[in-house]
């Protein structure tokens, strides 16, 4: 399969032209970027799965914390 890329600018992206027939410049410079060097999140993968297991450590703590809550509450 043959790698995909998309179009990106160093700088700005200018609209000009009209709704109906819109054209973009580009203010810096053109690159080609492959598509599965873009992440969405801006972060590395090493920074995901840390950001992932905090996100999951604070669920946990909350969770239990509300049922420490309901629990205590009932006696």
């Amino acid at each position: 399969m043959a790698a995909q890329y998309v179009l990106t600018c160093s700088g700005h992206w200018q609209l000009i032209g009209s709704a109906n027939n819109p054209q973009y410049i580009c203010s810096g410079t053109l690159q080609n970027v492959p598509l599965d060097e873009l992440n969405p999140s801006g972060l590395s993968p090493e920074d995901h799965a840390e950001y992932r297991g905090l996100v999951l450590s604070l669920f946990v703590l909350v969770f239990g914390f509300l049922v420490l809550k309901k629990v205590l509450m009932l006696r």
